[in-house]
């Protein structure tokens, strides 16, 4: 009898869980992969009311030196980029 009652209390908490769970939404992620040659169609408004401090032409410019320029190559597989006078590296990894 106590199983029966153990499993019942089970049940109970999973679909309890599960209603909780559901009736929360979800955030939706703002990320993903994009051309950097196409930085100046993404919504740079947008970006910037999120903090974003950067230009377009300072992230991609064809003609001027932009973050395209600081881009290295390590062990041949691993893509990274100066982002601070203090070393600071973003990478791919």
């Amino acid at each position: 009898m106590l199983l029966k009652k153990w499993k019942v209390f089970l049940l109970a908490a999973c679909v309890s869980v599960s209603g909780l769970r559901a009736s929360t939404p979800l955030p939706l992620p703002d990320e993903g992969m994009w051309l950097v040659s196409a930085i100046t169609q993404m919504n740079i408004a947008e970006m910037r009311k999120i903090g974003f401090e950067l230009t377009a032409d300072d992230i991609y410019s064809l003609n001027s030196a932009s973050l395209k320029d600081a881009v290295m190559v390590f062990g041949g597989f691993c893509t990274g980029e100066f982002v601070s006078p203090n070393g600071l590296v973003f990478t791919n990894h």
